[in-house]
C-alpha cells in the first residue's frame, strides 16, 4: 500500500499521510512528477500506459510520471520512477526541475487532485534495451519533439496537458 501526504491548498505539507487509493477517493491535494526524457536528437521518450491503469489507460503520455510517496522528495521520486517504468538510470544531478502545476481530474470514484513537479533530462540510451514494468506501461517509443506537440495536441489517444506541454514546447522546439 503506498502512502501518500497531503498538502493543503497553499502547496504546503500537513504531515497527514493516506495510502493512495483514499487519497484519490476524497480528493487530497497531493504531489507527483513528470519526467520528460529528451535525447540527443531532440526525441521525446514517451510511454503508453497500461490496460491496468485506472487513469488513462492505454493512453501515451511523457515519459514517466509518478506519486511522491510519503517521506520522499520529487527528484528522489523523478529518479526511482523513471528506473521502474523505463529502466533509464539516472542521478537526481541530471534532473532540470522545470515547473509545478496543479491539476483536477475527476472521473467516476477518481477526484485526483494534483500538483506536479515537472523535470527535463537530456540523456542518450538505446530505446531496444529499455525494460518497463508492464504493470505501469505498455509501451516505450521515441517521437521527435515537434511532432510529439502536433500529435499531443490533435489526437485523442495523447493523455493532454495543456499547461505543461506549452511551456514544454517552448523548451524544446525554440
Amino acid at each position: 500500500m503506498e502512502l501518500i501526504e497531503i498538502i493543503d491548498k497553499n502547496k504546503n505539507p500537513t504531515g497527514v499521510v493516506k495510502p493512495r487509493d483514499e487519497v484519490h477517493r476524497k480528493g487530497y491535494i497531493h504531489k507527483t512528477v513528470h519526467v520528460w526524457v529528451v535525447n540527443k536528437n531532440n526525441e521525446i521518450l514517451i510511454q503508453k500506459r497500461s490496460k491496468s491503469k485506472l487513469t488513462h489507460p492505454l493512453m501515451w503520455d511523457v515519459s514517466c510520471a509518478g506519486h511522491i510517496s510519503a517521506g520522499d522528495t520529487s527528484h528522489e521520486t523523478a529518479v526511482k520512477e523513471l528506473f521502474e517504468e523505463t529502466g533509464i538510470k539516472a542521478e537526481i544531478s541530471e534532473l532540470e526541475y522545470i515547473t509545478s502545476i496543479e491539476r483536477k481530474y475527476f472521473h467516476g470514484q477518481i477526484k485526483d487532485h494534483e500538483i506536479y513537479d515537472v523535470f527535463l533530462i537530456r540523456k542518450d540510451f538505446n530505446l531496444l534495451n529499455l525494460k518497463f514494468d508492464p504493470v505501469e506501461v505498455e509501451e516505450l517509443r521515441l517521437m521527435d519533439a515537434k511532432t510529439f506537440f502536433l500529435s499531443a495536441i490533435s489526437k485523442k489517444d495523447f493523455i493532454y496537458n495543456k499547461e505543461e506541454y506549452e511551456i514544454m514546447e517552448k523548451i524544446l522546439t525554440e
